[in-house]
């Protein structure tokens, strides 16, 4: 049976490295270090010491972007430059008698964004989203909202838009049964939108939600309803254009239901998708209308024990056909797979070597291969050839019209017809 393991990060460099970030069972914060073939380089043990979460990214300056908070309360941002560490301490968060969980970081506009959870240890119900943001001087926190939960573990789910506006989507308890709502913040105005947005309308329990947003800056909410003892997997969209723009608008799915590990959405060669984990399989939902309408495509069986759900960034230009993904499912060991596709000789779509011997290209023999040099070595003996006799040409041309110009008595017609016979 394969094991979730849910505690990796993985950042993806200009040069197609990868660095997998993970704590050990001592709550050391380690760093693995892959080549662009997905082959293991690495891996070394940060002096993180006591660490309770972290959560990395990375910019268009392939700087690398790790904020970490230890058991003693302070919180850490540092950045990796040229295999080269730099720490800053942002302050000290209460752990003595908050917990917190579901710590994330981002670069918008050249700023850093964190933010995390807490919940005090006498009443675990309340919950507060807060904000930290600044540079490497100044620090400023700010308070999102506060919410009443029945579960700590997974309260939130964050994106943010091309333009760097932040979309939060998070289940707070409203009398009998939780749901989702929806808020976001405009990074111009610097404020939160004052009305939460609800999501779930049915009287049901409702849970897990997982926010996404396109290249086109359309909003998807993925999340589950419990229905007649079954939890079914719902979803909705906010069109940034068309006739939907800016309405939630529910669109039907193919039956997920039951499903306890992470639901996540991504965009790949312009297509949504939609993977989820069930029974040792990576099940595939995908959209080619921007989430309009949706398609069941074929499970993926694994055949590996561990398998590892992880927040994802990249600065990977050749990886164009990933247009967005913040989490995905992968195998880590002495090489590393990121499941992405729904067929085997796809899941790992950030190595664009592998992509083309796999899927572009034809397998070709020695034979063939030999061929093939043969071919363009004859083919390149001929284009000499042509541009030789190219030259010769404009050479005779030359002559014709100083000839010309000397003797106009001489018919123009009679000297290029003796040019050809000399060719020839």
């Amino acid at each position: 049976m394969n094991k979730i393991i849910r505690n990796g990060n993985i950042v993806i460099n200009s040069e197609g490295y990868y660095y997998n970030f993970y704590k050990d069972e001592q709550e050391n914060l380690n760093m693995v270090k892959f080549n662009n073939n997905g082959l293991l380089v690495d891996s070394i043990v940060l002096e993180y010491k006591k660490v309770l979460n972290f959560s990395v990214n990375i910019d268009k300056e392939d700087t690398i972007h790790l904020i970490c908070l230890l058991k003693n309360g302070n919180l850490v941002y540092s950045t990796f430059k040229n295999e080269e560490w730099s720490n800053n301490y942002i302050g000290n968060l209460d752990t003595k008698s908050n917990i917190y969980k579901q710590l994330y970081i981002y670069i918008i506009n050249n700023e850093i964004y964190t933010f995390y959870a807490y919940c005090n240890l006498v009443n675990k119900n309340i919950c507060t989203l807060e904000l930290i943001t600044g540079t490497n001087v100044n620090w400023t926190r700010k308070r999102i909202i506060n919410i009443v939960t029945n579960d700590f573990d997974n309260p939130f789910s964050i994106n943010h838009d091309s333009l760097g506006n932040i979309h939060f989507a998070y289940k707070s308890q409203e009398k009998n049964h939780s749901h989702i709502y929806y808020v976001f913040y405009n990074i111009y105005t610097q404020s939160w939108s004052k009305t939460p947005m609800k999501i779930s309308n049915a009287p049901v329990e409702n849970a897990n939600p997982y926010l996404f947003v396109d290249t086109k800056d359309n909003v998807h909410i993925l999340w589950y309803s419990l229905e007649n003892m079954d939890f079914i997997l719902h979803y909705k969209r906010l069109a940034a254009s068309g006739q939907d723009k800016y309405r939630w608008v529910e669109v039907k799915l193919p039956l997920i239901k039951n499903i306890d590990t992470p639901t996540i959405m991504f965009e790949i060669d312009n297509i949504l998708k939609i993977t989820y984990f069930d029974n040792n399989s990576l099940g595939f939902l995908s959209s080619k209308d921007q989430g309009l309408t949706w398609v069941d495509n074929n499970k993926l069986k694994l055949d590996t024990e561990s398998i590892f759900f992880i927040k994802c960034s990249s600065n990977y230009s050749k990886t164009h056909f990933l247009e967005k993904a913040s989490d995905c499912y992968c195998q880590i060991g002495d090489e590393i797979l990121c499941y992405l596709y729904d067929s085997s000789n796809k899941k790992d779509i950030t190595n664009s070597k592998k992509n083309v011997s796999t899927s572009n290209v034809d397998t070709q023999s020695p034979s063939n291969i030999s061929k093939v040099e043969e071919e363009l070595k004859n083919l390149k003996r001929n284009v000499e050839e042509l541009l030789l006799y190219k030259d010769k040409t404009d050479n005779e041309i030359s002559k014709l019209k100083d000839s010309f110009e000397q003797n106009k008595n001489i018919s123009f017609l009679n000297k290029l017809s003796s040019l050809f016979k000399s060719n020839n």
